[in-house]
């Protein structure tokens, strides 16, 4: 039985780089990634083994797999995982600041998981407004998605997360969303956003972060 969860897109062309905590796994061309542990991967049994003792390893390094077919090696990756989607968004207002959300003890910027039968873009609107309470928002563009995976309820989720570029010129007061543990949503300039992603998760700003720094540029325009 295969441990999908709503899969919406069959598509794993971008997922190159897939994150757990503070640690990254990437799926290469052979010997492409030499800042990485390079693992030479021959079949799914090996790729499952291996994943298995990686994820419980308490001094994991950074790995890169390669081997067979690439195509292959990321579906057999999925496979091993309950599969979730969700989708957020990177929100810019008139002052040519960008909204960020405090959760957990951690700056994060606002998401959520995919509804069955819903479409992508209308999640992430969705949820950036319910997190936030900022309205008025339009999808300017749509970023490269990112990875992660994460433990819940005695099993191993990878999840997928879609991001778009938004625009508002809402002035209303945020609303933290506190029934998701949300505590604060803080506009943030340049300076405070590098700072925020710094210490933020490693999905977030070695995924779209360097996008995301470049936008404010794009935005003065």
């Amino acid at each position: 039985m295969q441990k999908y969860i709503v899969p919406l897109s069959d598509s794993l062309e971008n997922m190159r780089k897939i994150f757990f905590k503070g640690n990254r796994i990437s799926i290469v061309k052979d010997s492409e990634d030499s800042n990485s542990l390079l693992v030479d991967i021959e079949s799914k049994e090996q790729l499952h083994s291996f994943l298995k003792a990686w994820l419980k390893d308490s001094k994991k390094k950074d790995v890169a797999l390669f081997g067979y077919d690439r195509k292959r090696l990321k579906s057999d990756f999925k496979k091993f995982f309950f599969y979730i989607e969700a989708a957020g968004g990177v929100v810019f207002n008139q002052n040519n600041q960008v909204l960020f959300i405090y959760r957990s003890g951690i700056w994060d910027l606002p998401k959520g998981k995919i509804d069955k039968n819903e479409a992508v873009k209308h999640c992430a609107l969705r949820e950036v407004e319910e997190e936030t309470g900022v309205g008025g928002l339009q999808i300017k563009e749509r970023l490269k998605p990112s990875y992660h995976v994460y433990w819940h309820n005695d099993n191993w989720y990878l999840k997928k997360t879609y991001w778009f570029f938004m625009e508002t010129s809402s002035n209303n007061d945020l609303v933290p969303q506190v029934e998701e543990e949300i505590t604060e949503a803080r506009w943030m300039n340049l300076n405070e956003c590098q700072e925020a992603l710094n210490k933020s998760y490693r999905s977030l700003h070695e995924s779209i972060g360097n996008e995301i720094c470049q936008y404010f540029e794009k935005h003065k325009k």
